[in-house]
């Protein structure tokens, strides 16, 4: 017998779960790596529980794949060669985003049949605490939060007080959407003329806004390059330089 589907009815369920996952996703660095790990071994394979591993970035993944594989080992008793082990599984083609992760939480849902083991299975909860990534290698799963990221009102990537992005124990600095070096943010005193004057247009606008607030006595600092860097010295000069957010 056919189930007749009520298209209307799927698609306002799916975009109530939509809505559901867009609240569920936020990037303020408030991650339950222990919630995380409890929802993800409630979760089943093959009617087995699911081992596994929450880490806070991607620079951990590595040492917990090998944590992961080698705990799931001792407890099936298999004694085979690990490195080889790790490299049959094709770890990269088992990465899912929390979007795809989204994707197939809501789809699998309207399904008529609620029976399918991985169907009946949500990952809403866990990105709730954190989740941006997991390695479904399906006995064993590898948690990876998501990153802490911080933006303007512009919604580009944006901090003055640190590093935009936060994840483990990788760094980026950004401002105003253009990646910066460190000395950028929290020494902006480190900024020189000839660096400015080699900087492409996006750069060189968030360099100048940088310098211009590290040196109060420009005329000063600014003075020997009036012959050299003409040009650049009038522009350094003329901008406007707006208070931004932190």
């Amino acid at each position: 017998m056919t189930t007749k589907l009520d298209e209307k009815k799927i698609l306002r369920n799916a975009k109530k779960m939509g809505e559901e996952w867009i609240k569920a996703i936020k990037f303020d660095g408030k991650n339950d790596l222990v919630k995380i790990k409890k929802e993800l071994e409630a979760r089943t394979h093959s009617g087995e529980p699911v081992m596994a591993v929450v880490v806070e970035g991607i620079d951990e993944v590595v040492p917990a794949i090998i944590e992961g594989v080698t705990s799931y080992n001792k407890k099936t008793g298999y004694e085979g060669d690990i490195k080889q082990q790790i490299k049959d599984l094709k770890v990269h083609e088992c990465i899912w985003e929390y979007y795809y992760m989204a994707f197939y939480d809501c789809a699998y849902k309207q399904c008529p049949d609620q029976s399918h083991e991985f169907g009946r299975q949500s990952f809403l909860e866990a990105c709730r605490a954190g989740l941006g990534f997991v390695i479904n290698l399906g006995n064993l799963m590898i948690g990876i939060c998501r990153p802490v990221a911080h933006r303007n009102k512009d919604s580009q990537l944006h901090c003055l007080t640190g590093p935009a992005i936060v994840w483990g124990k990788h760094t980026e600095w950004w401002i105003d959407g253009v990646q910066v070096e460190e000395y950028v943010v929290m020494n902006p005193e480190k900024i020189t003329v000839d660096e400015i004057a080699k900087a492409n247009e996006g750069l060189q606008n968030v360099l100048i806004k940088q310098f211009k607030k590290a040196n109060k006595d420009l005329e000063k600092v600014l003075f020997p390059y009036v012959t050299t860097h003409v040009e650049l010295v009038n522009k350094i000069i003329n901008a406007k330089v707006k208070k931004s957010a932190a």
